[in-house]
């Protein structure tokens, strides 16, 4: 996580998911208190650029969740970076929606 963004109004509407057979998709689970953050990415196997979502509220039936949604990536392993450092690694695959859970 990298950034904060002001108070403006962060609840997230849908969120479309293009994965398949060459993409996957990550949802990173975090705390209320990351909701306005950017969170970062880096491709690690193959190595690739770095991109960035913000942590929204994302409400949902059963109540409200905060959450970044990186709705497009190409499989492989990726770093999640804190201020320019890992943080956390994860694999994506592709065809499917991978979650962590960064709370607590």
């Amino acid at each position: 996580m990298t950034e904060h963004h002001g108070p403006a109004d962060l609840t997230a509407g849908p969120v479309a998911l293009d994965i398949g057979p060459e993409r996957g998709a990550l949802i990173v689970h975090t705390d209320v208190q990351r909701l306005g953050d950017q969170i970062e990415i880096e491709a690690i196997d193959p190595p690739g650029r770095r991109t960035h979502v913000g942590v929204l509220r994302r409400p949902f039936a059963a109540g409200v969740a905060y959450a970044a949604v990186f709705g497009s990536l190409t499989p492989g392993m990726y770093a999640l970076l804190d201020r320019g450092s890992v943080w956390r690694e994860v694999k994506i695959a592709a065809g499917r929606v991978t979650e962590i859970d960064c709370t607590g």
